[in-house]
């Protein structure tokens, strides 16, 4: 019988995955009223910020003890974050909010893949298996896609592989990832304030909500739920219930912005999710 704490961890470990799942949906009602990607990546990393200061305060963070993270600090505010925005938001401006999130879910699987050759994990065969399964996955969602969206795809596959990273680098965290997610957010916004004040900040009145909500909702208390459910669940099972997040990004897709998906869509993001299940169990 689970416990109660371990299953409100879950809960919210539940509640956070199925709010990111909404991140793309939110993503492209913002881009139909005319906003730019780029400025759409700034305005989040901006107005993140106070938010991640906030939760250090609530978590009692010393702001000033960033030394010991300062290389991953500037891994991820100068390459990591803006890559990863960069690829996974232009994505969704390409090709459905299901594929996207599905081949975003190839990160464990890229994870497994690079360990290896960046920290010299082993690569056992019940790995290599999920690979294998999830390269199907892959194949069968951009294969048999629609040509306007493949470009799309293999965008989203890139963001795939550039989260990985994050994971990767992450394990050099010496002190709290919460003062690493802050100062990392704000070198992240410097980087995309030129290229967002070239596309101009253009924001019609009804975009301003739902940028609001992007920042608010998937980006910090989806955070934050994540966080606080781990200290009550193990990571392995919080990581296989975060896999409703493609799942629930599919589901509003086809609710909320009538976008479509092929059984291949349905039948690789399973094969997709079924091998990041295994990399997990077995990591």
């Amino acid at each position: 019988m689970i416990k109660p704490k371990k299953r409100l961890g879950l809960l919210m470990v539940f509640v956070a995955a199925f709010v990111w799942g909404t991140t793309g949906v939110a993503v492209k009602i913002i881009y139909s009223d005319g906003v730019k990607p780029l400025t759409l990546i700034f305005l989040r990393m901006l107005l993140a910020t106070p938010f991640y200061a906030l939760l250090a305060y609530v978590n009692k963070l010393n702001l000033l003890q960033f030394s010991p993270d300062r290389k991953v600090i500037l891994t991820y505010g100068l390459i990591l974050i803006p890559a990863f925005n960069l690829t996974y938001f232009t994505a969704l401006n390409i090709t459905k909010v299901s594929n996207a999130a599905f081949l975003l879910y190839t990160a464990p699987i890229f994870v497994a893949i690079l360990s290896p050759l960046i920290i010299h994990e082993k690569l056992t065969m019940i790995k290599i298996i999920a690979v294998v399964i999830s390269m199907i996955g892959i194949f069968l969602i951009i294969r048999f896609d629609a040509s306007e969206l493949v470009l799309g795809d293999v965008i989203a596959l890139l963001a795939g592989i550039i989260y990985s990273l994050f994971f990767i680098v992450g394990r050099m965290i010496r002190h709290s990832p919460i003062i690493v997610n802050l100062y990392s957010s704000m070198i992240a916004s410097i980087v995309f304030l030129p290229f967002a004040i070239l596309n101009g900040f253009n924001i019609p009145s009804s975009s301003i909500i739902y940028i609001l909500y992007l920042v608010i909702f998937p980006t910090f208390l989806s955070y934050t739920f994540y966080l606080k459910g781990l200290t009550m669940t193990n990571a392995v099972d919080a990581s296989v219930i975060a896999t409703v997040e493609p799942l629930s990004a599919t589901m509003l897709g086809i609710m909320i912005i009538n976008e479509q998906f092929t059984i291949n869509t349905i039948f690789g993001g399973l094969l997709i999710l079924i091998a990041s299940i295994i990399i997990t169990l077995k990591s």
